[in-house]
């Protein structure tokens, strides 16, 4: 196992010394209008394996936590002018992270986007705002409690609000497509944009996208939820997580499914059983024996050990069924 420690004290000079002195030098930025105030909670040398699901991953040299929006965009539109890169981390639960170190900041929304507040109600309907770093399982209890539905099927989905907007996540019960109204983004050039679907809309959600643009951070979106009562909606919440337990790897270190699903009635994980590579491993990384589109971390496993065994599935679906898998996995390289 590598020693972070060591390799963090030897490549610490790569950080950016303007980044850092924007973060640490001083809480009031004077603007050419204001003055405003930024606050950020900064880690140097962040462990990126405690941050994903799939428990792999180096470390961050700098991990930032902006504490309120005006923070974010402060610090997003001084990268821009920098020409700096950055990387958004959300739940990690659809990530996998090179055992590396990386220099550019990795930016978390879960201190400065962590709020839920009802917008609008009818008798039947209710529109609550969500913060883009709010759990789905603190979404999921706060719609128990009102008694709202829609958002069941993020059942067992250990990923935050934003992540599971921007890649349209979902199962057979349901996706976020079905429940978005509206997404409030941050956009690289652009700033601060709202989003609608629908009729006239701004972005157009496929299978695993959003169609929001590469690199735009999901700040909030609005959810129509619909009023039950809070017995059937825990009900449907258990059934969900029991067939879930019973047909996936729940609970083992992993991204979830590795492959998009070629099609509605074609699902990535029944090629790979029938390529009979259910419990191949490499290394600590094994293709999990309860469901074939989970890989699985039994212990140790590296970055290598999952992009090599990804690559094998990928070839042997081809060889025998000439059908190309595409990740659904993302990967940080």
């Amino acid at each position: 196992m590598a020693d972070w420690r060591e390799i963090f004290e030897n490549t610490s000079r790569l950080l950016n010394k303007e980044i850092l002195k924007f973060l640490t030098g001083g809480m009031v930025r004077a603007t050419r209008r204001s003055t405003e105030l930024v606050r950020f909670s900064v880690t140097v040398g962040a462990s990126l394996a405690q941050m994903t699901t799939f428990r792999i991953g180096g470390v961050a040299g700098l991990f930032v936590e902006p504490l309120d929006q005006k923070s974010l965009e402060s610090f997003i539109q001084f990268l821009r002018e920098i020409g700096s890169p950055w990387r958004l981390l959300g739940g990690g639960s659809n990530l996998l992270v090179a055992n590396r170190f990386f220099p550019e900041p990795i930016i978390s929304l879960r201190r400065c986007a962590s709020f839920i507040e009802v917008m609008s109600e009818t008798d039947d309907v209710v529109v609550i705002r969500v913060g883009g770093g709010v759990k789905t399982r603190t979404l999921l209890n706060y719609c128990v409690r009102r008694g709202l539905s829609g958002c069941e099927f993020l059942a067992g989905i250990p990923a935050t609000l934003g992540g599971a907007v921007f890649m349209n996540a979902g199962t057979s019960d349901g996706t976020m497509q079905d429940i978005v109204d509206s997404v409030t983004v941050i956009d690289r050039d652009k700033g601060m944009l709202k989003l609608r679907q629908g009729q006239g809309a701004d972005f157009h959600p496929l299978y695993r996208s959003s169609g929001i643009a590469n690199g735009s951070v999901v700040y909030d979106a609005r959810l129509k939820l619909r009023k039950n009562s809070p017995e059937k909606i825990r009900g449907k919440i258990c059934s969900i997580m029991k067939r879930r337990l019973a047909t996936q790897p729940i609970g083992m270190p992993s991204a979830g499914c590795v492959f998009k699903n070629p099609s509605s009635d074609l699902p990535a994980g029944l090629l790979i059983d029938h390529c009979g590579l259910k419990g191949f491993r490499i290394g600590g990384a094994e293709i999990s024996r309860k469901h074939a589109n989970w890989i699985i971390n039994t212990g140790g496993a590296s970055y290598n050990d999952v992009v090599t065994l990804m690559a094998l599935i990928k070839d042997r679906v081809y060889e025998q069924f000439t059908v190309k898998l595409e990740e659904e996995v993302q990967c940080w390289d």
